[in-house]
């Protein structure tokens, strides 16, 4: 991840802001975001059928 733009979306109906830490792959095909959140590293979740750049 070489930017570490803030990245926005939303999740359970609330606008979330986190920074980028990494993206791992798991298990030979689930990939996971991790990124940073008031200083926090925080797992956002699997990457599912979308392209991050």
């Amino acid at each position: 991840m070489q930017d570490k733009n803030a990245l926005n979306f939303i999740y359970k109906g609330k606008i979330r802001a986190v920074n980028p830490y990494k993206i791992l792959n798991i298990n030979g095909g689930i990939w996971y975001l991790f990124a940073t959140q008031n200083g926090k590293i925080k797992s956002v979740g699997e990457v599912k059928n979308h392209l991050i750049i």
